[in-house]
């Protein structure tokens, strides 16, 4: 459940993104343990490139 890719950038002040989709059609989330799903889907992809990247994510920006 839920997916999220870590991304270079290439910017020195924001080497990473996270791609985390929240729906696959636009719909009312309001209620539902969607934005729950996708933050741990991004914590997972935090977590496991920090196990296997040279250049770790230190900071989380919202």
């Amino acid at each position: 459940m839920g997916t999220s890719i870590i991304v270079e950038t290439g910017h020195h002040k924001h080497p990473f993104l996270a791609h985390t989709p929240t729906m696959r059609v636009p719909m009312i989330i309001a209620g539902t343990d969607i934005p729950y799903i996708a933050m741990w889907a991004m914590l997972l992809a935090v977590r496991h490139h920090n196990q296997h990247a040279r250049q770790k994510i230190k900071l989380l920006s919202f």
